[in-house]
């Protein structure tokens, strides 16, 4: 009885822990530089935040806030009609930005794994990834971080063509 005991405590134990780490939206996500915040809002494939007047780091503190309320992407129809379902098939980056006075990060999303260009892999934590077309894989959403809402979710086109 005692070892069934322990072998029923690990086994909750190690699927606990297996799903707690499968959860993790964010695992891929990086804070762009607001040097990377021109770039990042040239999207050539989607529409992309307008009139932005400023770029900033974004905050440890509203970085969590971010993840806290992340799931809520899930309820923002895109541009073509269609909702954002599987976020473990992404990496992101973030920018803070100012527009209208009002505070915002954009999450530039695309996906993981090997079907990236070599130039993305090497680069994403450190520069704005812009893919023309590159299918609905790759997206962007504004985050307003006073009033906790989703908004602006827009995918690319279809096509295989990659800009630096």
């Amino acid at each position: 009885m005692y070892i069934k005991s322990i072998v029923i405590l690990l086994c909750i134990f190690v699927f606990g822990s297996f799903q707690a780490e499968r959860t993790d939206s964010t695992k891929y996500i990086t804070k762009l530089d607001p040097k990377e915040g021109k770039r990042v809002i040239k999207q050539c494939s989607r529409a992309a935040p307008k009139k932005v007047r400023s770029f900033f780091y974004v905050q440890d503190s509203t970085l969590s806030i971010l993840k806290q309320e992340f799931d809520k992407i899930k309820k923002v129809k895109s541009s073509f009609n269609s909702y954002i379902k599987d976020f473990d098939r992404y990496a992101y980056q973030v920018i803070g930005m100012v527009i209208k006075k009002e505070t915002y990060v954009y999450i530039n999303a695309f996906p993981i794994g090997e079907k990236n260009p070599d130039d993305v892999k090497k680069y994403w934590r450190e520069k704005a990834v812009v893919v023309c077309d590159g299918g609905h894989g790759y997206w962007g959403v504004l985050f307003n971080v006073e009033q906790k809402t989703f908004s602006e979710l827009h995918r690319n086109g279809p096509g295989p063509y990659f800009i630096e």
